[in-house]
């Protein structure tokens, strides 16, 4: 049976809604981070059966889903540190695995270099990468493309996205000896 507790962590003046489902494993802590303008409702299908394997933890980042907005800047390196605040006050102790899905696989990333000692693993889904604008961006249609910029009003501005992506440029050069799962198109492969 697996017991449910859902939260809200009060953060830097704003509560941020979280999921803890615990299973048979306290440990490791499997941290589920959504995709940009997606919250942990994305989660609900997996986050159950990954109790076999450790405590899930699924949560609506700033200003989405059912926590409550943020006056900070909506940065990849303020959104971490905020998680890491939550994992403190909720006493959700690492070691840990990163999930991340589109932009939040860049979180996920940020998140292993900031605190490579508490990493188990981390899996990337479809993740954006850093060079999305200049690599993968012309090649799409135009209408993907205004949608694609339309998307900015959800949780930052398309400044905080791609200054995030440059931290991500900046920081993660390297996951080190950390084991790395990268899914794509319902594919995965071992790094």
């Amino acid at each position: 049976m697996v017991k449910c507790i859902e939260e809200y962590v009060q953060v830097n003046g704003f509560k941020i809604y979280m999921k803890i489902f615990q299973g048979q494993k306290k440990q490791p802590v499997i941290i589920m981070e959504a995709g940009y303008g997606d919250y942990s409702k994305a989660w609900e299908q997996v986050a159950e059966d990954l109790t076999e394997y450790g405590t899930v933890l699924t949560y609506d980042r700033a200003g989405l889903g059912k926590s409550e907005r943020s006056s900070k800047r909506r940065i990849s390196s303020e959104m971490i540190k905020d998680l890491r605040n939550y994992l403190e006050q909720l006493q959700l102790n690492p070691p840990y695995i990163f999930v991340g899905h589109s932009f939040g696989g860049i979180n996920a990333r940020l998140f292993t270099a900031f605190y490579p000692e508490d990493m188990l693993g981390i899996v990337l889904v479809d993740s954006t990468p850093e060079n999305y604008k200049e690599d993968f961006l012309p090649i799409m249609s135009p209408e993907f493309q205004k949608a694609y910029y339309k998307q900015f009003v959800y949780e930052s501005s398309y400044e905080e996205f791609m200054f995030s992506l440059g931290e991500a440029d900046k920081h993660c050069k390297s996951m080190r000896d950390i084991p790395l799962v990268v899914c794509r198109e319902a594919c995965c492969f071992k790094s």
